[in-house]
């Protein structure tokens, strides 16, 4: 660009230079929003009560339930270590979903949440018609979820 047209190489330089540097500086508020977003914080805002994940729960009952199973069944143990590596798991992703420790162990500790879980196994319990009383039921239904290879099957293991 000429002096008669206006303007000089310089001006011309500065201003592509305020240009870009105000790209760089749009860019860079725009990441730091997305990162904004993607935090536990802003997690908290869509995510549901830890006792109302989903996730979280079904996975936390399949736990539960294999362990019970393995505990009322002599001929059916426990992969015990697997278990623990998804309890350990399943806290992971709850602090990622954005639920702070002191959330977890709330729930943990909480007698309502260990009522709810107790419930469904009942329910289910009758489903599968099992029953404390006959443990060679819990047996049969520990075979039959490691034969499904479902969640709580893949943390059984048929002796």
């Amino acid at each position: 660009m000429s002096k008669r047209e206006g303007g000089s190489a310089s001006a011309f330089l500065t201003s592509m230079d305020n240009g870009v540097n105000t790209m760089k500086s749009k860019f860079l508020t725009a990441l730091a929003v997305v990162f904004a977003l993607a935090s536990p914080a802003a997690a908290q805002a869509d995510r549901p009560n830890i006792a109302e994940n989903v996730k979280l729960n079904d996975t936390l009952f399949a736990i539960l339930v294999a362990d019970e199973i393995r505990k009322q069944c002599d001929t059916i143990s426990g992969r015990v270590l697997k278990g623990i590596g998804m309890l350990w798991e399943l806290v992971n992703d709850a602090r990622d979903e954005g639920y702070s420790q002191e959330e977890i162990e709330a729930y943990r500790n909480s007698d309502e949440a260990k009522a709810a879980l107790r419930e469904r196994g009942d329910v289910l319990m009758a489903l599968k018609g099992v029953s404390y009383e006959d443990p060679t039921t819990f047996c049969r239904w520990g075979r039959d979820e490691i034969a499904d290879q479902s969640l709580i099957g893949s943390l059984l293991r048929a002796n």
